[in-house]
């Protein structure tokens, strides 16, 4: 996982996902392993490999960012960085929803 930190105005810091690691993101979200993700793109798994890995990027950075986006759900604009904030459910109220595993603890 390559990331790099950026300041908050609290001191702390938000990681910053590489193209890399949203495709891994993405493909995990829907529970595939790369070579049936890879075909689900239409690429060979040892390309997709690649990607995953940091070691190469596809030609069509926007266009593979799309696929994914019609497979997972996932915004296409998150994939390719020009979307900074992470994608969070609303609750009916208008409210934003915690994600399953990080609600308060009820004593």
């Amino acid at each position: 996982m390559n990331t790099q930190s950026q300041p908050t105005p609290g001191g702390t810091w938000v990681p910053e996902w590489s193209l890399a690691d949203k495709f891994r993101k993405a493909r995990q979200s829907i529970d595939l392993d790369q070579r049936a993700f890879a075909e689900k793109l239409g690429v060979q798994s040892g390309t997709y490999q690649q990607w995953e890995a940091g070691r190469a990027r596809p030609r069509h950075v926007v266009a593979t960012a799309k696929r994914i986006e019609m497979l997972t759900g996932i915004s296409a604009t998150w994939i390719l960085g020009l979307e900074t904030a992470e994608p969070r459910p609303a609750s009916p109220n208008g409210a934003v929803a915690r994600p399953e595993g990080f609600e308060p603890p009820t004593f």
